[in-house]
């Protein structure tokens, strides 16, 4: 699954759930002052953490690309440089993220063939 069109739908379908779950846990974490460190936060993290492998899985890529993505990227806001290789750009929309994953998973296929 090295091709872009098939990686966008997983990746939309894991970002509106995380962006859901962020957008949830922003309301009543302001409607109560609930702390992030609190059990309710935690849990939607942890479970955050399993859509990050189920869509990881899904594409055939690392997990940590994902938890970049999410968490150091910000899902795009911060527009942080990353590739495989030397070819490095900013990533910040998910057709950016698509590629990258796409460009890691045909470059693990050939590593894998050349062994």
């Amino acid at each position: 699954m090295a091709d872009v069109s098939t990686i966008l739908p997983v990746l939309d379908r894991w970002a509106g759930a995380i962006t859901a779950s962020d957008h949830a846990l922003d309301l009543i974490q302001a409607a109560t002052g609930l702390e992030p460190e609190a059990p309710l936060p935690q849990a939607v993290y942890d479970l955050q953490g399993l859509a990050d492998l189920w869509a990881a899985s899904a594409v055939r890529a690392g997990e940590s690309w994902f938890e970049w993505y999410r968490l150091e990227n910000q899902m795009g806001e911060r527009a942080l440089r990353a590739g495989v290789g030397f070819e490095f750009r900013p990533i910040r929309t998910l057709q950016d993220f698509a590629e990258l994953l796409a460009a890691e998973i045909r470059q693990a296929d050939a590593e894998a063939a050349d062994a």
